[in-house]
């Protein structure tokens, strides 16, 4: 979940820091960035799950 926040913190100050990019800070913090979080945390349980798998089925053989 770290690399989550990570990645979140890199986007949301890349976005920032272009003027000329809508929408405003205020409506991103409002509306983009929780939808960005939630799809990278679903990506990091999904990794987790499968790396978990993946150990699993070699410990099984």
């Amino acid at each position: 979940m770290f690399v989550g926040k990570r990645l979140a913190s890199i986007y949301l100050s890349l976005r920032s820091s272009d003027p000329n990019m809508d929408p405003p800070i205020l409506e991103l913090l409002t509306w983009d960035l929780p939808r960005v979080l939630f799809y990278i945390s679903s990506i990091d349980i999904a990794a987790s799950t499968t790396l978990w798998w993946i150990t699993r089925q070699l410990h099984c053989v």
